[in-house]
């Protein structure tokens, strides 16, 4: 049982209360007894239905609301302080501060699994650090990280001319990344902890960048390509992995899916005849 409240428009996977979902003793499967399951969903309802009449302020599990928040005001303003066409301020800025926001992501995702790869994600640069400190830290996580896998995702922006980060990176954008950082520290572990589904955060981050007519015609801040290597490499971790893939794209998915099982499959010597395509 899952308990919402209205936000006023947004997205309803943003409107879960906290302490949710709210289980309940199963049925007992023998004699199909409901006796224990029926007095728990009684005292749920009991709990619930003071706050909705005494009109308490609801309390939402919206750690990711925060960082999705700090991530959209340093993007303004980040994009703001640029001296391009709006398209290519959009870009650019998009691009340096998903590829922050996916290390944030990816580093708390590992330390709470106990993945070995944690070992490759050091922590941010310090908050008093100088410009040229803060450059060289930062982009030497971001090398090692490309060492282990991501490259589409940390690989600098192609055009170096334009890319804010590392070649063009001044005391003018420092703050906007630190900003973000220190919003990362504070939050994104109960964040990752409280929901870890790539396309949940990637949902609140498009309904917040986007408004609904530009979200029709665009989609997603991210290509269907670095979205699918995300959840490859995240949800495949065996080269014996099935993969059901709709068949109604252009193959991000099953060709990163492939790539995933591939590399698995080399490292531990074995045959790659693991993926399964269905279409109905």
């Amino acid at each position: 049982m899952v308990l919402l409240a209205d936000r006023q428009g947004v997205p309803l996977t943003s409107c879960v209360l906290k302490g949710n979902p709210k289980q309940h003793t199963v049925f007992n499967p023998v004699n199909h007894d409901a006796t224990a399951s029926i007095a728990e969903l009684q005292t749920t309802f009991e709990n619930i239905l003071p706050l909705i009449f005494n009109r308490v302020a609801p309390d939402w599990d919206n750690n990711w609301e925060l960082v999705i928040q700090s991530f959209h005001n340093n993007y303004v303003a980040l994009k703001n302080s640029l001296g391009y066409p709006e398209a290519v301020r959009k870009e650019l800025t998009l691009y340096e501060l998903f590829r922050l926001l996916a290390y944030a992501y990816l580093k708390d995702f590992y330390t709470q699994t106990a993945s070995a790869n944690a070992a490759h994600f050091h922590n941010y640069p310090p908050n008093n650090a100088t410009l040229p400190q803060f450059t060289n830290n930062l982009a030497n996580n971001y090398n090692r990280i490309i060492q282990l896998d991501f490259r589409q995702i940390f690989t600098d922006h192609p055009n170096q001319g334009q890319r804010i980060f590392p070649d063009n990176f001044s005391a003018n954008y420092l703050q906007y990344f630190k900003d973000l950082i220190q919003c990362f520290v504070q939050h994104n572990s109960n964040a990752v902890a409280d929901n870890s589904s790539p396309s949940y955060v990637f949902n609140l981050l498009t309904s917040k960048i986007y408004d609904r007519e530009e979200l029709h015609r665009k989609g997603k801040i991210m290509s269907d390509a670095e979205l699918s290597n995300l959840l490859a490499v995240l949800c495949i971790d065996s080269h014996t992995a099935k993969v059901l893939d709709p068949g109604c794209g252009d193959g991000a998915l099953l060709d990163a899916a492939y790539d995933q099982i591939n590399l698995l499959a080399s490292s531990a010597n074995q045959l790659k005849h693991t993926i399964k395509f269905y279409h109905k």
